[in-house]
């Protein structure tokens, strides 16, 4: 009886420092997965793969014909997004987060998808005397019948944006979708230049990102 509780004793200790020297090699892998280690051309090609996976499946899910991927910097020239541009309309931001968690269940992948992939959204522009949120505060772009203009495609493509940089710059009232203009940035919500400034009341787009798993690319 003594032999078997000994025999029994040594398999459990053997198993403890088997998860216990294995933790560690697997937090260590998982934790190797950094956005630095890959260049901006390798990155497009990862975001694309998974755009294709996701939203080009034979499942007729959706109807998009094409798409096109772009980086997206902030205000230093650092990559820290992607647009996806789809055909015949639609469009995605993504976020690159610094690390690959998805090896953990349930954990967050490189690349992050924007809350509710995409919506129609109006351009508008805020009074200088701002102090709220309030839709009194805004004005929308109307057409010529007086209704408020409406968008189904990417700020920058209904913009006409062709080969420049893209921009989605991180204020504290929202994102805001914008192209260089010299010193200055074009707010594409807005389509007014302005100096950047995270504190300024500027016009911005519906965009968010929540950090969960469910919203992987």
């Amino acid at each position: 009886m003594q032999n078997i509780k000994k025999v029994f004793i040594k398999n459990i200790v053997s198993v403890l420092m088997a998860v216990t020297l294995a933790f560690p090699i697997m937090l260590f892998a998982g934790c190797g997965l950094k956005s630095s280690d890959y260049t901006e051309k390798e990155h497009l090609k990862r975001v694309s793969e998974r755009v294709e996976k996701r939203y080009f499946a034979d499942d007729g899910k959706y109807e998009y014909t094409d798409y096109e991927v772009y980086p997206l910097y902030d205000e230093n020239d650092q990559l820290t997004h992607f647009l996806v541009e789809f055909e015949p309309y639609g469009y995605l931001y993504v976020i690159l987060y610094e690390e690959d968690a998805s090896w953990f269940p349930g954990g967050n992948g490189m690349y992050g998808r924007s809350y509710g992939d995409w919506e129609i959204w109006s351009r508008y522009t805020i009074s200088e005397d701002a102090t709220d949120l309030t839709e009194k505060i805004k004005t929308y772009e109307r057409d010529e019948t007086g209704n408020i203009m409406e968008y189904n495609v990417s700020h920058f493509k209904a913009a006409n944006i062709k080969d420049e940089n893209r921009y989605l710059l991180n204020t504290r009232w929202g994102w805001m979708p914008a192209v260089k203009r010299g010193d200055k940035f074009l707010n594409l919500i807005s389509m007014q230049e302005m100096v950047y400034s995270s504190e300024a009341r500027v016009s911005v787009a519906s965009i968010s990102f929540i950090y969960k798993a469910q919203f992987n690319l």
